[in-house]
């Protein structure tokens, strides 16, 4: 099958843009945001943005991926990881992010994790937050262990030794309410996505669903401070989500396509050797029964008299 060269190309050299809840969320200017998110879900009064550190990881990772939002607060070191679709595998991500984020923390506090010492460590908390179409629970609790193989390790009450736990909020109009309602920034990033695809199912292209849903929102007072003062940004961030999300479809049906043209040539391949395997061994058996010479049987069947021989 002929490669799609231009899936193969986009892959290989996109970079990965920031999105708008990372932005919201994470950069340095909206830490209020951060902080106001924190506290809906931790049921915490902090009041003073100053005290978040931002941890997030910068082109770290496989083909320059980035987390999408991390920091220091307290004692606790906090991840938060966006999702435009379903992923089973974000406990395993989140180990993959983790890792780098404490290593990072052993480095800038001089550390060593070869002391004699026990080296402190700021509590981990994880949260996916998911705004897909596919419908999916208000929250679903997602563990690293669902993903190990064979059965259950215990002994003397010790379970598996490493264990990844999160909680997924579904941040779709109409979830988690009570979470909306204590952080109007992430009430109204749900709005934005929400309004998008109300022009899309308007018929707009995603190019203009984009700018019809950020004149309404503005309008209607959703992030409005941030969408006019962000306008080009939170374009360009949306646009690329939508690409990005087209891209890997395209990549998934090119490959599914692959994987079965090269099934099909596999398994007519092992047809064709089979059938040569069973004409070798008549070929074999019709010389060690006498029924033909060596140099006949090779002749009519096509196999040299070495290969023949070996066969006796």
């Amino acid at each position: 099958m002929e490669r799609d060269s231009s899936i193969i190309s986009y892959t290989a050299n996109r970079e990965h843009k920031d999105s708008v809840f990372r932005d919201l969320f994470g950069a340095e200017e909206n830490k209020a945001n951060a902080l106001s998110l924190y506290n809906a879900l931790n049921g915490s009064s902090y009041d003073d943005p100053s005290v978040i550190q931002i941890t997030t990881l910068e082109n770290v990772l496989y083909m320059s991926v980035k987390n999408d939002v991390s920091f220091l607060i307290g004692e606790e070191l906090v991840l938060w990881e966006h999702q435009s679709t379903h992923n089973p595998n974000m406990p395993l991500r989140a180990l993959n992010y983790f890792t780098h984020l404490y290593n990072k923390w052993v480095h800038d506090n001089d550390y060593s994790v070869y002391s004699d010492e026990r080296v402190p460590l700021p509590r981990p908390r994880y949260a996916v937050f998911y705004i897909g179409a596919i419908e999916r629970p208000e929250r679903e609790i997602m563990r690293l262990s669902d993903s190990f193989i064979g059965p259950n390790f215990q002994r003397d009450g010790i379970t598996d030794a490493l264990e990844v736990i999160t909680t997924v909020y579904n941040i779709n109009v109409g979830y988690n309410n009570e979470l909306m309602e204590k952080c109007s920034a992430l009430e109204g990033y749900s709005r934005l996505i929400w309004t998008i695809r109300q022009g899309r199912e308007q018929g707009m292209d995603v190019s203009e669903a984009v700018e019809w849903a950020l004149d309404r929102c503005i309008a209607e007072g959703t992030l409005a401070d941030y969408l006019a003062r962000r306008r080009a940004e939170v374009k360009d961030y949306i646009l690329t989500e939508y690409d990005e999300a087209d891209t890997m479809r395209r990549l998934k049906k090119h490959y599914t396509e692959v994987a079965l043209a090269r099934g099909r040539e596999e398994g007519r391949e092992e047809e064709a050797a089979t059938q040569r395997d069973a004409n070798l061994a008549r070929a074999a058996t019709s010389v060690e029964r006498g029924m033909l010479s060596l140099e006949d049987a090779s002749t009519l069947f096509g196999f040299s008299r070495e290969e023949i021989e070996a066969r006796l």
